[in-house]
């Protein structure tokens, strides 16, 4: 689709919560798409809640050192499906759930 709710490459983040977006969430992404500039990962020095949006997510190449969750999320990725999280270093707990 090309439209974003939140993304966000290559950044240093004190601690992340993204909820309520209508649109695409992409948060560093693992593939190069035609259409799109590289996304690369992002570090992030704390908690990170992806929970509540209605696009999808792309949670991809990553480090975190709280807990990850992502949680109550619909819509579909480029890649078909509703979350697609990869090649993440979380130092905490992970919850990963549609």
């Amino acid at each position: 689709s090309g439209a974003f709710g939140i993304r966000i490459c290559g950044a240093t983040l004190a601690g992340l919560t993204v909820g309520g977006t209508t649109s695409l969430v992409v948060v560093g992404d693992d593939e190069v798409r035609p259409s799109l500039p590289a996304c690369a990962g992002n570090t992030i020095n704390g908690p990170v809640t992806i929970k509540g949006n209605f696009g999808g997510v792309e949670f991809d190449g990553n480090t975190v050192t709280g807990p990850l969750t992502v949680t109550g999320n619909t819509g579909s990725t480029p890649d078909g499906g509703t979350v697609d999280v990869v090649g993440n270093m979380v130092g905490g707990k992970s919850t990963i759930q549609a």
